[in-house]
C-alpha cells in the first residue's frame, strides 16, 4: 500500500484551515517570500485582515514541538512564562494578488506565527490602523494592506514582511472564518481621546 502521497497523513493543513507564513530563506532553504502550510509559494501583494480574530500569546518549542499559551484578552500584559517562550500572534487574513489583468484571491488563511521577523511585521502593520479601528464608521469594514518587499532586521538573516495600509473595504464574500474557537479584541489599548480622520479612509489606493 502506497501512502507516500496520502493527504490525510502528509497534508500539513488542519481540516478547514489554510495557513500562510513568510519565510526569510536562509536556513529554510527556500526563497524569501510567502508560503502556505504545505510550503508552496504564494504570490501576494494585497491582504485584508480581520482584527477581531487577533490572538496574542507565548510559544515554547521543545524538540520540534510547539505549545502556545494564548492570552484571554489581547490587551492583557502577561510576561513570558519562561525565558525560552517566544511572542506569538494569530490573525485571519485574506491574501490577494492583483497586477494588470490578474486579480485572484487565496481565500481565508490563518497567519499564526512566532518568528521574530513576522512578529515585528505584524506589529508594524497593526500600528498603522490602531486609531482607525476605534472609529465606528469602519465597524463593518476591514483594513486592506499592500504587501511590500521584506526588509532585513538587525543586519542578519531575520527578515520582516512590510505592509502599507491602503484603506478600508467591505469584507469579501469569500472571507469566511471556519467555525473554530477565536479570541476577539482590540489590537492596541484604546486611547481615551482618539483622533478620528477628517474623512473616511476607504478604497483610496486599492486597485480592486
Amino acid at each position: 500500500m502506497d501512502l507516500t502521497n496520502n493527504t490525510f497523513i502528509f497534508d500539513s493543513e488542519t481540516e478547514g484551515m489554510q495557513y500562510v507564513k513568510h519565510l526569510a530563506g536562509g536556513k529554510s532553504g527556500k526563497t524569501m517570500g510567502w508560503y502556505n502550510g504545505k510550503d508552496e509559494p504564494l504570490d501576494i501583494n494585497y491582504m485584508y485582515v480581520d482584527p477581531a480574530t487577533l490572538k496574542l500569546g507565548w510559544t515554547l518549542w521543545t524538540k520540534g514541538q510547539s505549545e502556545t499559551v494564548w492570552l484571554s484578552d489581547p490587551n492583557d500584559k502577561v510576561p513570558a512564562p519562561t525565558a525560552e517562550h517566544k511572542q506569538s500572534f494569530s490573525l485571519w487574513v485574506y491574501p490577494k494578488y492583483v497586477k494588470d489583468s490578474q486579480n485572484f484571491d487565496h481565500g481565508s488563511m490563518l497567519w499564526q506565527r512566532d518568528s521574530k521577523g513576522e512578529f515585528k511585521g505584524f506589529q508594524e502593520m497593526m500600528k498603522q490602523v490602531a486609531q482607525e479601528l476605534m472609529n465606528p464608521q469602519y465597524a463593518t469594514m476591514l483594513p486592506v494592506f499592500e504587501v511590500k518587499d521584506a526588509v532585513s532586521l538587525w543586519g542578519g538573516s531575520t527578515c520582516m514582511p512590510v505592509f502599507e495600509f491602503k484603506g478600508f473595504k467591505t469584507r469579501p464574500e469569500g472571507f469566511v472564518i471556519p467555525d473554530l474557537p477565536q479570541e476577539s479584541g482590540a489590537v492596541i489599548s484604546p486611547n481615551n481621546s482618539p483622533a478620528a480622520p477628517d474623512s473616511p479612509i476607504v478604497e483610496d489606493e486599492i486597485p480592486f
